[in-house]
């Protein structure tokens, strides 16, 4: 039935693609004639590019698991105090991200550092695609040298 689900998405996001596509090519023979605004005939582009992208969206996030949400864990590492500090702006780097993404953050489990920072952590990010968009585009913060945390990719995604 998930298969059917899925599969009807995409005939489904053909068909509508095919009609804004001869949306466009009926708006643009108006303009022709002077019937149109250029204002209607990009009105109509856009239409059709917001279709096409999220096609494109959906179809980079087709693997197992991409459309579902993820369980993310990161360890300090064996840095001492600096290495806990790290794993600390790592975690407040993903929860900007997820808040800024749409996505919502629980967290599950946490280990704080002796005098600061984490030890480790582990949240679960909730919302659609987070398990796809986090192992899309995990977070790198540049610094010039090598973290001492490690950057974490999510674990697993979260079955319903």
């Amino acid at each position: 039935m998930r298969e059917m689900r899925g599969l009807k998405f995409w005939t489904d996001g053909f068909d509508q693609l095919t009609n804004a596509q001869g949306d466009l090519e009926t708006i643009w023979e108006f303009y022709e004639m002077q019937e149109a605004s250029e204002a209607e005939v990009d009105a109509e582009g856009d239409k059709l590019e917001a279709k096409l992208e999220a096609l494109e969206f959906r179809k980079m996030m087709s693997d197992e698991g991409d459309n579902m949400s993820a369980v993310l864990e990161i360890n300090a590492g064996a840095g001492g105090t600096e290495s806990q500090d790290w794993a600390s702006m790592l975690l407040r780097m993903y929860q900007m991200w997820s808040e800024k993404n749409g996505f919502k953050i629980r967290l599950v489990d946490q280990n704080d550092g002796d005098v600061a920072g984490i030890k480790s952590v582990t949240i679960e990010v909730d919302g659609e695609f987070a398990y796809g968009n986090l192992k899309s585009e995990p977070l790198e913060p540049t610094t010039g040298r090598p973290p001492p945390a490690s950057i974490p990719l999510p674990e697993d995604p979260i079955l319903p």
